[in-house]
C-alpha cells in the first residue's frame, strides 16, 4: 500500500507538472507518443525502497501501475480478497465465532458442511478426526479435501488388497490341484466340513484371518493342507457336506447302512456302480479309523 501511494501522489505532481509551461517550470520534453514519464520514474516513485524498485521493474509505465492498483482495490471492495488476521485466541466466544464465520469454519466440530455423505458409522469413527479439524481451525474446504484424500486412498488400497487376495487365491489354487489332483474338489469339501462343525460363522472368519503379510488363511497353501490334516482326522470319510452339521460318527454309520440296504435289496445295481462301492470301503476305513482313536483315547 505505502507503494501506491507512492505512485498517487508521484502522479499526482507529474499531472499539474506536465500542463504547466515548460519554459516556467523547466520540465521535460513529451515523445512522440505523449509519454511525459520521465525516464527514472521507477526511482522517483520507490525512493529508497529497493524491494519496491524492483516490483516497478515489471511495469512499463506508472499506468501500468495504477491499472494494476485499481484492479486489486476492486478486488477488495468486492470481497474476494479478504483480511487475513490471526484466530483471536484470547478473544470472547462472539469475537471467535465471527471470526470462523467469515474464514468458512463452523460453529462447532460436528457442523462441517460435508461433500460426500456419510453414514452414523463413519461419523463416529471420524469424530476424533473432526475434534481436531475444528480445533485448529480447518475450514470446510480444508476438511473436504481431506476426506477425499482420505477415501480415495482407502478405496485405492481396497482394490490393491483385492487384486493381491485374487493373485494369492489363485496360485494357492493352482498349488493344490497339481498335489492333490483329482481329489482337489473332495478335499476342499472336506476343510469346508470342517469349518462348519467350528460353528456358524466362525469357520468363514477364520479362514479369512490374515496373516502377518496381509493374506488370507484360506490362501495358503500349508493352512489349507493342515486343515485336511484336520478333516480326516475327524471326518475320515467326509461324510458331511457343507452346511450340514451333525456328528461325524452317526454321518458315517447311517451312510454305510444306507449302502449296506443298496446291497441287500438291489445287488446288481451296487455291483455296477463303481464309486457306491469306493464311498463304502472309504466308510469302513474311516469308522475303522474312528473306533481306533476312540479306544487310543480310552
Amino acid at each position: 500500500m505505502k507503494l501506491i501511494k507512492q505512485l498517487a501522489n508521484w502522479l499526482i505532481f507529474n499531472h499539474f507538472y506536465h500542463m504547466a509551461d515548460d519554459d516556467d517550470i523547466g520540465g521535460g520534453d513529451d515523445d512522440d507518443d505523449g509519454n511525459w514519464f520521465p525516464e527514472d520514474w521507477r526511482q522517483q516513485i520507490a525512493g529508497d525502497d529497493e524491494k519496491g524498485l524492483a516490483q516497478l521493474g515489471r511495469y512499463k509505465t506508472p499506468a501500468d501501475v495504477w491499472t494494476k492498483a485499481r484492479a486489486l482495490e476492486q478486488r477488495i471492495t468486492s470481497g474476494e480478497l479478504k483480511e487475513v488476521s490471526a484466530f483471536p485466541g484470547e478473544g470472547t466466544d462472539e469475537e471467535k465465532g465471527a471470526w470462523r464465520t467469515l474464514n468458512n469454519i463452523p460453529e462447532a466440530a460436528d457442523k462441517y458442511t460435508l461433500t460426500r455423505e456419510l453414514d452414523d458409522t463413519a461419523k463416529s469413527q471420524l469424530e476424533g478426526f473432526f475434534n481436531h479439524a475444528h480445533a485448529n481451525n480447518f475450514n470446510n474446504d480444508s476438511v473436504n479435501s481431506m476426506l477425499d484424500y482420505f477415501y480415495q486412498k482407502l478405496e485405492g488400497d481396497d482394490d490393491a488388497l483385492d487384486a493381491a487376495d485374487k493373485d494369492r487365491g489363485q496360485a494357492t489354487e493352482d498349488a493344490l490341484r497339481v498335489e492333490w489332483g483329482k481329489e482337489y474338489r473332495a478335499h476342499m469339501n472336506r476343510i469346508e466340513g470342517l469349518m462348519d462343525l467350528v460353528g456358524e460363522g466362525a469357520g468363514e472368519a477364520l479362514q479369512e484371518a490374515r496373516m502377518p503379510d496381509g493374506s488370507m488363511l484360506k490362501d495358503n497353501a500349508a493352512v489349507q493342507k493342515f486343515l485336511l490334516d484336520m478333516a480326516l482326522t475327524y471326518n475320515p470319510a467326509g461324510t458331511l457336506t457343507p452346511g450340514e452339521g451333525g456328528n461325524v460318527h452317526d454321518s458315517i454309520e447311517d451312510e454305510i447302512e444306507s449302502i449296506k440296504k443298496v446291497m441287500k435289496t438291489d445287488r446288481k445295481a451296487y455291483n455296477a456302480d463303481d464309486k457306491m462301492q469306493a464311498r463304502y470301503r472309504e466308510l469302513l476305513a474311516a469308522q475303522n479309523s474312528a473306533a481306533q482313536r476312540r479306544g487310543a483315547a480310552a
